[in-house]
Formats: C-alpha cells, sequence, structure tokens
C-alpha cells in the first residue's frame, strides 16, 4: 500500500497546501497521507488538520501554545484567547481537551534551556521534555495521519507511537470521534552539553523516552512533569 508523506511531496509552480492534499487525496494509488510537523513547520499540516477535524468546529479537542507571534498565527490548531490566560508563565505546549477538563502538556523551549544551563545551579537537572500530537483518521477510504510535535524530538516520537498498534485500535473504538485516534505524547529529551547547540535527544538510547497522556504507561526510570487538569465550567 503506497504511503504519500505529505511532508515530502514535490510542490508545483504556484501549488498551496490545499491543492497538494487534494491532489494526493485523488490519487488511486496513494493509500494512506502521512503528514510530519506541525502547522506552522508544515503547511499542509494545517489542511490534514482541517479535514481531521471537521465535525468539531471551534470545538477541537487539541490546542497548540506557540512563544512567538508569527507561528500562533501559522497554526490552524492554536490555541483561542480563553484558553491563552491559563499557565501564562508556561510559553509552549499542547492542550489536551475533554468535555469538562483541559491538560497542558508543557514544552522546555530552547530558550528556557539555554538560560536554565546559563544559570549557577547544582546539580543540573539531566532531562527537557517536549510534547506532541498524534491523529489517525480512518474514516474514509485514504487514512489521514498527522504527526505533529511542538518540537523536532516529539516528531520523531509521535512517528514511534504509530508501532502501538494495540492502544492505537483501542482508542479508536473508544474515541468520542467517530473514526478517529487522538493521542498526545509526552517526550524526556536530555542535553549531552552544556554548550548553545541544539543537541537535545531522547532521554533513552533504547526503550521509549515518551509516552500518550492518558492513555499509555510512563516508562520506568524517568521523571515526567506531573499535569494536572484545568477544570472548564463551559467551554466558549
Amino acid at each position: 500500500m503506497p504511503i504519500a508523506p505529505a511532508s515530502s511531496v514535490p510542490k508545483r509552480t504556484g501549488d498551496v497546501p490545499a491543492n497538494i492534499l487534494k491532489r494526493l487525496l485523488k490519487e488511486t494509488r496513494t493509500g494512506a497521507i502521512v503528514c510530519l510537523g506541525s502547522g506552522p513547520h508544515n503547511l499542509v499540516s494545517n489542511e490534514i488538520a482541517k479535514l481531521i477535524f471537521d465535525d468539531c468546529g471551534d470545538r477541537l479537542p487539541v490546542r497548540f501554545r506557540w512563544p512567538q507571534k508569527g507561528r500562533r498565527d501559522a497554526d490552524f490548531l492554536n490555541e483561542p484567547d480563553w484558553l491563552g490566560g491559563i499557565y501564562p508563565d508556561q510559553p509552549a505546549g499542547i492542550w489536551y481537551l475533554d468535555s469538562h477538563q483541559a491538560f497542558f502538556l508543557p514544552r522546555e523551549t530552547d530558550t528556557f534551556i539555554r538560560d536554565y544551563l546559563s544559570e549557577k545551579k547544582n546539580p543540573k537537572r539531566s532531562l527537557f521534555y517536549d510534547c506532541g500530537l498524534l491523529v489517525i483518521d480512518v474514516r474514509k477510504r485514504v487514512p489521514l495521519v498527522l504527526a505533529a510535535g511542538h518540537g523536532g524530538n516529539a516528531t520523531r516520537a509521535c512517528v514511534q507511537a504509530l508501532s502501538r498498534h494495540d492502544i492505537i485500535a483501542d482508542g479508536l473504538k473508544k474515541s468520542p470521534l467517530k473514526g478517529r485516534f487522538v493521542g498526545c505524547l509526552v517526550v524526556a529529551r536530555k542535553k549531552p552539553t552544556n554548550n548553545a547547540s541544539d543537541d537535545l535527544m531522547f532521554a533513552e538510547k533504547k526503550g521509549r523516552s515518551w509516552y500518550l497522556y492518558a492513555i499509555d504507561n510512563e516508562p520506568e526510570g524517568l521523571q515526567f512533569p506531573e499535569i494536572k487538569p484545568v477544570r472548564i465550567p463551559q467551554r466558549p
């Protein structure tokens, strides 16, 4: 079954993300469309998200928080204003929402990590956290997959999570969104050096450095951040 990775589709002159996706969906040899990366980094992700959540209106089950205005403006899944005032000290992450509660999965940005390592603290922390979104839509002939990390390591983790066939199959059965699996990942990263280079990597060379929040068990031996629910009396 041919799989078309939407992030590597050759572009034609004048192509826009919506046209790229339409062309893939019409191609009879396309067995599935897998899109890697979040909206600000891969604009096809926005078009995939619109198709996957086509019946949700503004009640999307996941939202991204970005520290940069340009990225906020470029992301279909960007958080609405009513979420923006919660955890104002957390500049980046993903909201995982249900009808009454919201869960914020933080991402520690490159700026935060650089500033932290420049401070004279002892002992230094060895782990830093990222988050990602994995969504699978099997309602139509061509399945749609969105593997969108907030950072690069989280995108890699989303791809790895596709191997959790049992969890995905069970999640599809239990999902409130018919024919769709929605999972958010928490990812542990380490930085082998204290310099300014972007050399973050998975915390574990072998085994998982991530888990699917509220679906999966945390890997042993890694201390993940505590995630507390925020009560939403009534979503706008």
